[in-house]
């Protein structure tokens, strides 16, 4: 029903409303006044809406959110006020459908005034709930800090009983490890460096390992493979990656290390399929800068990680953070340096 340009006048009929089944109505540009009934929401099978540049006043119905096929509303150049309706179909118009009504107000998107009911509301989202959120998150960052180091001497001791040096370990042999990876399988690799790659497998005791395979083409790759063996067993907290054993002859070099079921925080920041929550960031975060606290601060010296990024950083079962720590390969035969070497900028498979 098109009655548009017709110099029609009076209100808008209330029994308009029983029109069930019109999908089109325009009375724009007309000199139609009064309200918009409420029994328009009996349009239910209505698609087009268009009520442009007449005298209408008063309020837009919110009982009009409930026409579900509306794809087309336009109220605008009347003389309505009060608040836009922001619910069903209203979600997807635009500013344009309600321009030249002076005295309506709602959401930013529809580009005018905040209603006069929701100034207290729209302060308190601005900037009560910001500042109640940061106190809670301050709070909740220092009950943890405060729990995880009345852990961590009991758990590093642990740690320290449980890991003896490599010296002490029983070395296990090439056959038992290329038994554990399905001789070398590809479905088992879970990644590769410039160095070396690493492989899921399963000793036959039942242990879940990953075996991180040196490349011994590589030139410089059996001093990087001393300097590892000897900080990862020199170095013992809970939240670095542990060595295992090690297996190593004149044609094959090994390390066995702790598996991380859940993989790399990389994996975690970036896969669609992988989500974090608030609490796990933080922990994560927690994890990671006690870390490297105990790096700097917590040995005679300092310690720098030269390799510090998200696929560095694995995940227990528990979602608990460790570090995997390749040493500076320019510090010499141990890999370490004092706070003020200025080559600690160098990584330990490559260039700056």
């Amino acid at each position: 029903m098109d009655l548009s340009r017709n110099q029609l006048s009076s209100n808008l009929p209330s029994s308009i409303g029983d029109f069930k089944d019109l999908t089109y109505l325009s009375l724009a540009k007309n000199a139609l006044d009064g309200n918009i009934p409420q029994s328009f929401d009996g349009l239910v099978s209505l698609k087009f809406l268009d009520l442009f540049n007449n005298i209408l006043s008063g309020v837009i119905p919110t009982s009009l959110e409930g026409l579900i096929y509306l794809n087309f509303f336009n109220v605008s150049s009347n003389r309505l006020e009060g608040e836009i309706p922001s619910g069903g179909s209203f979600r997807n118009f635009v500013t344009q459908s309600f321009m030249g009504n002076a005295a309506l107000c709602g959401l930013p998107r529809f580009q005018v005034p905040p209603c006069k009911s929701h100034q207290k509301s729209i302060h308190v989202q601005q900037f009560v709930l910001p500042l109640v959120a940061t106190t809670i998150l301050i709070l909740s960052l220092v009950v943890i800090i405060i729990f995880k180091r009345q852990h961590k001497s009991k758990a590093k001791s642990m740690d320290e009983e449980i890991l003896p040096s490599l010296a002490k370990w029983k070395t296990i042999s090439y056959h038992e490890l290329q038994h554990a990876i399905d001789n070398f399988n590809e479905r088992n690799l879970l990644g590769i460096g410039s160095f070396w790659s690493v492989y899921n497998g399963t000793l036959l005791g039942g242990m879940n390992i990953a075996i991180k395979v040196f490349n011994l083409q590589v030139e410089g790759v059996l001093e990087s493979f001393g300097i590892e063996c000897e900080v990862l067993c020199s170095f013992h907290y809970q939240n670095l990656i542990k060595i295992i054993s090690s297996c190593c002859n004149e044609d094959f070099k090994a390390l066995v290390l702790e598996f991380m079921p859940n993989g790399t925080l990389e994996k975690w920041l970036y896969f669609d399929r992988c989500c974090l929550n608030v609490l796990q960031r933080l922990d994560i975060m927690i994890d990671v800068a006690s870390t490297l606290k105990y790096l700097h601060h917590e040995n005679s010296v300092p310690i720098i990680h030269c390799d510090l990024k998200p696929s560095n950083v694995l995940l227990d079962e528990d979602m608990v953070a460790r570090v995997g720590f390749w040493p500076c390969r320019a510090f010499g035969r141990r890999g370490i340096c004092d706070a003020d070497n200025v080559n600690c900028h160098y990584r330990l498979h490559g260039t700056r």
